[in-house]
């Protein structure tokens, strides 16, 4: 979702699952510039299954979103924060970012869901070390 002088919008980014996050990100700063100069035509904002929100960026560190109606799920990236965490029985600072995934159980079951979270958590944190390595 865009915030913009004109409201909210919300561009589909299509087969999103054959994409890498890097691919993501890319897609996703496209559909943002092209909502920002009001550009976005209907197809860019239809058939949506899945949507990403990204309450972080106003400062929130855990929500709870309502799937938009006709899509299976929506997942909220919350703000990263650095917080005291124990690995190897030793306290650290890590910086620690909240996820929170709402799913429609009518599509997806419980199991799904974890799993899929897992997988996200995975790949964020294989992105974070291959970027502080």
């Amino acid at each position: 979702a865009v915030a913009t002088e004109i409201g909210l919008q919300v561009p589909v980014i299509k087969s999103a699952d054959q994409l890498n996050i890097l691919e993501l990100q890319e897609q996703i700063k496209e559909f943002t510039e092209k909502a920002r100069q009001n550009k976005l035509n209907l197809d860019d904002v239809s058939n949506g299954t899945f949507t990403i929100n990204n309450t972080g960026a106003l400062g929130s560190i855990i929500g709870k979103a309502i799937i938009y109606p006709g899509q299976a799920a929506i997942i909220n990236t919350e703000s990263i924060q650095k917080r005291p965490i124990i690995i190897n029985d030793k306290i650290d600072i890590r910086s620690i970012m909240n996820i929170c995934l709402t799913f429609d159980h009518r599509i997806m079951d419980g199991l799904e869901a974890s799993k899929f979270m897992h997988a996200v958590k995975i790949e964020l944190q294989s992105i974070h070390n291959n970027f502080t390595d």
